[in-house]
């Protein structure tokens, strides 16, 4: 078993939708499955109910945890976390993603003649986006029979079903291009993080897009904002053309990533073809609440209209 990322994507299916509100502390019930009090869960409209008797892997500010048998791994300080757990924990280095105590644990429990049960992700917030990336990819190599993760729903919780595979579901066409538009995401996000800005594409510099090629539908949430990809194109802002180089599609507004109008432009897109899937990639630092939001966007319209509701999360840089 190899423990790089290189051309994988993890498969997602799920309910989700705008940010809710917090609430008081007297207006929260009892929690269906009890978490860690230093958990935080990300927000979502997702309204699927948890299984109180699923596997709970708790990936925690401090800690990576069967909850509440024992403790796994301790995870990396702040300072530490964009570049995953510690070497002492992967095969070969710390750019696996192979998180080897967690894969022996769970090769453990799900032995050869037991049955595999649901395994149920509490992530907190903050996690950045490497650190969730490595225990969703090795809980995937254990092929449990189904993977969720816990979210903050209303007043209460939900689920958010993922299905982790090694290979893209979707045609060999659309999965070239995937890869392409990774590495070339990952080397524009590099780039912004060194000091090297994304550029900015004109409209007058826009060109259309083409009608006979597959959507494949992809998002990068990048430093300055969301670049989209479709058609085997990064999309010019505005969503309705190609872009003739790298572009941020959906830029930040007052600093902040532009939900609402992630969601439009997959609307469009939507429009231009009947494909449900998408691939989603993040630099290594953003936050898993970030992630969720832009599952959430692209996921459906304001009217409960259908757009990806089936995604792939790729590999960080």
């Amino acid at each position: 078993m190899t423990s790089g990322m290189s051309g994988i994507a993890i498969a997602v299916s799920f309910a989700a939708g705008a940010i809710g509100c917090e609430r008081t502390a007297a207006e929260k019930p009892t929690p269906a499955v009890p978490i860690p009090t230093d958990v935080a869960l990300p927000v979502s409209s997702a309204t699927q109910e948890p299984d109180p008797g699923a596997l709970l892997l708790v990936l925690s500010p401090t800690v990576l945890a069967l909850w509440p048998e024992r403790k796994m791994i301790a995870v990396p300080p702040a300072d530490a976390k964009l570049q995953g757990f510690a070497v002492g924990d992967k095969r070969v280095s710390r750019a696996d993603y192979l998180v080897v105590p967690l894969h022996d644990a769970l090769a453990a429990r799900f032995g050869p003649d037991a049955a595999r049960p649901e395994v149920l992700l509490a992530v907190d917030v903050s996690t950045p986006y490497r650190l969730f990336i490595e225990v969703f990819y090795t809980v995937g190599q254990s092929h449990p029979a189904r993977v969720s993760l816990l979210v903050r729903s209303g007043a209460g919780q939900a689920v958010i079903d993922v299905v982790p595979q090694l290979s893209s579901a979707r045609g060999g066409l659309c999965r070239t291009e995937e890869d392409k538009r990774g590495r070339e995401a990952v080397a524009a996000i590099l780039g912004a993080a060194a000091g090297t800005p994304i550029p900015t594409t004109e409209p007058s510099e826009a060109v259309p897009l083409p009608s006979n090629a597959p959507l494949c539908f992809s998002v990068v949430a990048a430093e300055k904002g969301f670049v989209v990809s479709a058609f085997g194109h990064e999309l010019a802002p505005g969503c309705s053309a190609a872009a003739p180089r790298f572009a941020v599609a959906v830029p930040k507004r007052d600093g902040a990533f532009d939900f609402a109008q992630l969601s439009a432009c997959a609307a469009r897109m939507k429009e231009r073809a009947s494909e449900t899937d998408a691939v989603v990639y993040a630099k290594s630092g953003t936050d898993f609440q970030t992630v969720v939001s832009t599952m959430d966007a692209i996921r459906g319209k304001a009217d409960g209209g259908s757009l990806f509701p089936s995604a792939a999360f790729g590999p960080s840089p």
